[in-house]
């Protein structure tokens, strides 16, 4: 009994480096999940607009706004569509928005002049799942580059963890934070 009570002490012994290893790595991966990051997903697709198929590339994600000394902010949450085929220097760019805090940008975005668009019933009346995506033959695509921006506290865009976001509610503050998203 008591060789097996040595080699039972041996083997816990045993497990404790490997169980400080994983314990490292979990806070490691803590560290990593509170720690905001940019994040870039990019797709291919093809719409309608004029008659006419146009490919492009849909971008969505996370772009970190920093203050002067390189502390995040926010994470600011966008949806980019570049046409394919065309010279991204010399093609124009549209930025749209709502103001925030409260709407995201998705009415512009699947209601009016992204891609694609959710189509209403002819009658206005209320829209039920499943929602259907159709080409929009009034988008802005054939003629400029667009991104969708969601001002700070709408749709996926938050202040930084330790950021007020009064900072970024206002429409000085819109102006400041959605200005400063355009030109970094």
């Amino acid at each position: 009994m008591r060789g097996f009570q040595q080699i039972r002490f041996l083997l816990l012994l045993a497990m404790i480096p490997g169980s400080l290893v994983l314990a490292d790595d979990a806070d490691t991966k803590k560290e990593k999940e509170d720690k905001p990051q940019e994040v870039l997903v990019e797709t291919q697709h093809e719409t309608t607009i004029g008659g006419k198929s146009i490919s492009y590339t849909a971008t969505a994600g996370k772009l970190l706004m920093k203050s002067d000394s390189l502390e995040s902010r926010a994470e600011m949450f966008f949806v980019a569509y570049t046409r394919d085929g065309e010279d991204a220097s010399r093609r124009p760019i549209t930025f749209c928005f709502n103001g925030g805090p409260g709407s995201s940008s998705v009415w512009l975005h699947l209601g009016m002049l992204g891609p694609k668009f959710i189509r209403f019933p002819e009658d206005a009346s209320y829209l039920k799942p499943p929602y259907r995506l159709d080409s929009n033959p009034w988008s802005l695509l054939d003629v400029t580059d667009l991104v969708f921006i969601d001002p700070v506290s709408t749709g996926y865009s938050r202040p930084s963890k330790d950021v007020n976001k009064n900072e970024f509610h206002g429409y000085e503050e819109d102006v400041a934070s959605v200005g400063q998203f355009i030109h970094d």
